[in-house]
């Protein structure tokens, strides 16, 4: 089955500086039960947020990685029969039901090497 990746854009993050335990599982919990339906199903691959510290390489060198105003929050890959199932598995997520910003959704080539 072919797979696919939804990137996931944040318009906002609005996140408390130092979490408590109960913040952290509210957190976590939407995206739990949204992703075990998935894994029972064989459609899940992975998913991780990405951390906004980082660095940036450009044809200047490497500087440090500033957030932008629409920003990369996280990813997932998915498996799913075609675009259109892969769209339907996209507006189910957390993500996209909080509107937190735009998802894409791109087909993976898989390249033998």
């Amino acid at each position: 089955m072919p797979k696919y990746l939804l990137l996931m854009y944040n318009e906002k993050m609005e996140m408390p500086t130092n979490p408590t335990p109960e913040q952290i599982e509210n957190g976590i919990k939407p995206w739990r039960d949204y992703i075990s339906p998935l894994k029972e199903k064989g459609s899940f691959v992975s998913a991780n947020p990405v951390l906004w510290e980082g660095k940036m390489l450009t044809e200047k060198g490497i500087e440090d990685y500033k957030p932008q105003k629409i920003d990369l929050g996280g990813y997932m890959i998915i498996t799913a029969k075609d675009m259109n199932e892969a769209i339907e598995i996209a507006k189910q997520s957390p993500h996209s039901i909080m509107k937190s910003g735009p998802t894409t959704i791109r087909k993976i080539e898989e390249v033998l090497i």
